[in-house]
């Protein structure tokens, strides 16, 4: 099993909370107050999808490069690291 990933996220900040989306995981959406609990929640939903997907045997994603997505008004590209080792002990 692999053991660091870095995956682009998009977040948006909305007038409650901050909206984050995954273009390389579709479907997949999770949010936070703030930004910095948005990406720490993104990364959360990260690691939960990558972990399913390695109990089911299905290969991840490769991340998307910066001029592959397209991001709307008001959003944020981010990329975020993920060691792997710590999701998966809790």
């Amino acid at each position: 099993m692999k053991e660091n990933y870095t995956y682009p996220i998009k977040l948006k900040k909305m007038p409650d909370v901050c909206l984050v989306t995954f273009p390389d995981f579709p479907g997949q959406m999770t949010e936070g107050e703030s930004q910095e609990e948005a990406v720490w929640a993104a990364r959360e939903l990260l690691a939960l999808c990558i972990s399913s997907n390695e109990d089911r045997g299905i290969e991840n994603p490769s991340p998307s490069e910066p001029g592959q997505i397209v991001t709307e008004e008001g959003e944020k590209l981010i990329y975020v690291h993920l060691w792997m080792p710590y999701f998966r002990q809790i």
